[in-house]
């Protein structure tokens, strides 16, 4: 019977010798997997964010070079029509284009559907 416990007892430490390195190399690996998903996780935000910025600021390029027409011809809506289609059709963010004075939409393209928003005065109903 004493040896019987014994046997146990060498089982259990073999057991536990390789059980414990086991689970440390175990908790290793996944705090790495860890590290490696969030410093992936964080370039793929960094992609994102930088595209986002990009994005923006052809957006905003349209919208100095459209202001600019619209200051130097106000009423030569042609122009601005012409000018509204092709920004359009090279920036697929962007749906439709207003020139809205003092906050009032006066022109949109492309009309249809958005001709309901002339007149809308976006200052006080935003």
């Amino acid at each position: 019977m004493g040896r019987k416990i014994v046997n146990i007892f060498l089982a259990l430490l073999i057991t536990l010798f390789f059980l414990l390195p086991y689970l440390s190399l175990r908790k290793i690996e996944n705090e790495r997997d860890i590290q490696r998903n969030k410093v992936s996780a964080t370039q793929r935000i960094d992609d994102i964010s930088q595209k986002l910025v990009e994005e923006i600021n052809m957006s905003l390029e349209y919208v100095d070079i459209l202001d600019v027409i619209v200051r130097s011809n106000p009423s030569n809506i042609e122009t601005v029509e012409t000018y509204a289609e092709m920004i359009l059709e090279k920036h697929d963010s962007i749906e439709n284009i207003a020139v809205a004075p003092d906050g009032v939409v006066q022109y949109i393209y492309p009309d249809g559907q958005n001709q309901l928003a002339v007149g809308h005065d976006l200052i006080k109903d935003p």
